[in-house]
């Protein structure tokens, strides 16, 4: 079966707990390692109070311009781009 050049990762969480440990940025790095062997890009949606957000960045997403949208608990959420190295 081929394999699909689309990667979905539909929501990352890790327990409370085990945050600032390094855990969600080394997920991310593998993300972005198998999207690089795939030769697919990666952007997400995130609420604008995360505080994931620095994480993102940290590991080269940006904020896409325009993208803003209400969320359903009424905040705003964006979409963030993986910049191409």
């Amino acid at each position: 079966m081929p394999e699909s050049a689309a990667i979905n990762a539909r929501q990352l969480h890790h327990a409370v707990g085990h945050h600032r440990k390094g855990i969600g940025e080394a997920l991310l790095g593998e993300l972005i390692l198998e999207a690089e062997r795939r030769g697919v890009g990666l952007c997400l949606n995130v609420r604008d109070s995360n505080p994931a957000i620095r994480l993102y960045e940290r590991v080269g997403f940006w904020r896409v311009p325009g993208t803003e949208v209400k969320n359903r608990t009424g905040g705003l959420s964006f979409g963030m781009q993986l910049r191409k190295p």
